[in-house]
């Protein structure tokens, strides 16, 4: 069992809120069935979701290893003895959850690189969503994990996304808006909210074509589905996107282009001069290169 501390930013929050904070990692599902299982104890005594915690109070919560799995794909762009950056296909969660224990990202770095097991969250530093695909960086020390958090926290990490949106956007555009999480049914989603987290998106255009745009997104903070759900908000929801896209116009996409997927890949990534200083690209997926030329559109390489 990990045993957590509520912290007093959690204060007067429900149990199953605070976790989600604490354990990003597990769904809310899993933390569902851990309750209804007495598998989650708040001050020793099991409790359900619901129950206010406050400051100071000690949650036990089953500690989950991760399984090394050889079987989950994954491409390498750079390989140092400091720091790995792997390039994650579409489909693939980063980290493993409830009916995906060992088909997650985790699994198939420790099945190549098993000194990652001694690190937290084995050495990723950072996510992108599991439709997302493209760069993460990974480190394979403590000394490296902890400068790659605080390089993401300074915000001196370069990342930059392609988005396939639906409409014609602009040349250049920004999203200031803050962005909270709320829970529909069983997807968790992101809106936005007044009183949520603090959410920056840049974006610029690439090509145009046919009422879609191709777009290099930037972000500034780091939100959950931050990108899908600004991009929303402007009336350009991504393609692909069963979540803030167009039902419609992601069937048509898919029955004309084959698109099967979300479009949105983290292609570019540069890291600071005390993690290495590389900077490169993860190529575009062959499934999303093969919707753009049905598209007509050409990737700007800029």
């Amino acid at each position: 069992m990990a045993t957590l501390a509520i912290t007093h930013a959690l204060n007067g929050k429900g149990l199953g809120r605070a976790l989600s904070k604490l354990k990003p990692e597990l769904s809310f599902g899993a933390l569902q069935s851990f309750a209804r299982k007495g598998r989650i104890l708040l001050n020793g005594k099991r409790a359900h979701l619901g129950v206010k915690v406050r400051t100071g109070d000690q949650v036990e919560i089953p500690e989950l290893g991760v399984a090394a799995n050889p079987k989950v794909e994954f491409g390498v762009l750079h390989e140092a003895p400091e720091l790995l950056v792997v390039d994650k296909p579409a489909g693939v969660a980063v980290l493993p959850g409830p009916g995906n224990w060992r088909g997650a990202l985790a699994c198939g770095l420790l099945a190549r690189y098993p000194e990652l097991r001694s690190l937290d969250d084995c050495g990723l530093g950072h996510r992108i969503d599991r439709d997302t695909s493209g760069a993460l960086a990974v480190a394979r020390n403590a000394a490296s994990l902890e400068a790659l958090r605080k390089a993401f926290r300074q915000r001196q990490v370069h990342k930059c996304y392609l988005a396939l949106c639906l409409g014609n956007a602009p040349q250049t555009g920004r999203v200031d808006r803050p962005l909270a999480e709320r829970r529909q049914g069983d997807h968790l989603r992101a809106v936005v909210a007044r009183r949520g987290k603090p959410a920056r998106t840049h974006f610029s255009l690439r090509a145009r074509a046919h009422g879609y745009s191709l777009l290099a997104v930037r972000t500034e903070t780091g939100r959950f589905h931050q990108i899908r759900a600004h991009l929303q908000t402007l009336g350009f929801p991504l393609a692909g996107d069963p979540l803030y896209g167009d039902a419609g116009e992601n069937q048509r996409l898919a029955g004309r282009h084959g698109l099967q997927r979300l479009f949105l890949h983290a292609s570019e990534l540069g890291l600071p001069a005390q993690l290495g200083g590389w900077q490169g690209r993860a190529p575009l997926p062959p499934e999303l290169e093969t919707v753009l030329q049905s598209l007509g559109i050409a990737e700007d390489p800029r």
